[in-house]
């Protein structure tokens, strides 16, 4: 990422995370995306795609929703390491990329 563009998003102030929860109708991502004072964020375009380092044929394009101010969509999540690429546009135009990598137990 070049300096520009990496300023310009660290100037958006956005934090994002990720947490899971399943149930006995599966598991659920949720991804919170937040500004700088904690408000939930919605960008103008975000794509998620959930990846698996080990093994591209588990990787999945979710599709978010927002529900109870963050962003949730069902996945197959078997345990190991995953990464959430995020990619998308503020509503001013600023493009936002952002890793996240977690465990699952």
């Amino acid at each position: 990422m070049d300096d520009v563009r990496r300023d310009a998003q660290l100037a958006l102030g956005w934090q994002a995370s990720v947490e899971t929860r399943a149930d006995a109708t599966g598991t659920t991502l949720i991804l919170h995306l937040d500004d700088e004072t904690g408000a939930p964020v919605i960008p103008a375009q975000m794509d998620a795609l959930l990846t698996r380092p080990t093994n591209q044929t588990q990787d999945q394009q979710l599709a978010l929703q927002f529900i109870d101010g963050a962003w949730q969509a069902p996945a197959v999540l078997d345990r190991g390491r995953w990464r959430l690429r995020l990619t998308g546009l503020a509503d001013d135009g600023t493009e936002y990329r952002h890793n996240i990598t977690f465990w699952m137990d």
